[in-house]
């Protein structure tokens, strides 16, 4: 558990930073900018950022680790807002290795695939198998398990009360993509119930 006192006090100068990282290329997706700067972080959270002018940073941080960074580049983490880790045929920390490769750090998972073939106890493994990674994954429930109810083969059927128990699991954060759209149009029972489940304590619609 990260103090946030003592963040701030990095960043006033009061503190010295944990580590600094010198002279790298910021990428400000705000202000759709590149330009050298130097990093301060601070009990693993970003504290102070001192954009360079006429060649010097603005202000001086002191740290107990320094990174020449020159001629590399800082940008924010990627977020996956949408993936079957499924389809990857890998495990999700085989899959968070990948992704923190490539420079994402966050990823939306939706688990309909084993879902479709394992059912609850599936969703439950992503979930359980997902914790502890260096990548942040979140997991939507899979709203449609099967796709197309009467013309496929499948391990399980998810109604309202199969979804409204995977609610409840950790790091749960919503139901996944509606696949049976024709269902929620035309307000069959199955689907009408789904998509009024939210997280929260059982039975709160």
């Amino acid at each position: 558990m990260y103090e946030r006192q003592h963040i701030v006090a990095a960043a006033r100068g009061d503190e010295p930073m944990d580590t600094i990282i010198k002279n790298v290329n910021l990428v400000n997706v705000f202000t759709a900018e590149i330009y050298p700067a130097d990093i301060g972080i601070k009990e693993n959270r970003f504290s102070a950022i001192a954009p360079y002018h006429q060649g010097s940073p603005a202000f001086e941080m002191q740290g107990k680790v320094q990174i020449d960074a020159k001629e590399k580049f800082a940008v924010p983490g990627f977020i996956d807002c949408h993936v079957h880790i499924e389809s990857t045929m890998v495990t999700p920390d085989m899959f968070a290795r990948a992704l923190l490769r490539n420079g994402t750090t966050a990823a939306v998972i939706d688990p309909h695939e084993i879902g479709n073939v394992l059912g609850m106890e599936g969703v439950e493994y992503m979930v359980q198998a997902s914790k502890g990674l260096p990548v942040h994954i979140l997991t939507t429930v899979p709203s449609s398990v099967p796709a197309v109810p009467g013309l496929e083969t499948s391990g399980a059927v998810f109604g309202a009360e199969e979804i409204e128990k995977l609610l409840q699991l950790p790091e749960v954060v919503g139901i996944a993509e509606l696949m049976d759209y024709v269902g929620v149009i035309k307000q069959s029972p199955r689907m009408a119930g789904i998509v009024q489940k939210r997280i929260g304590p059982p039975g709160s619609e």
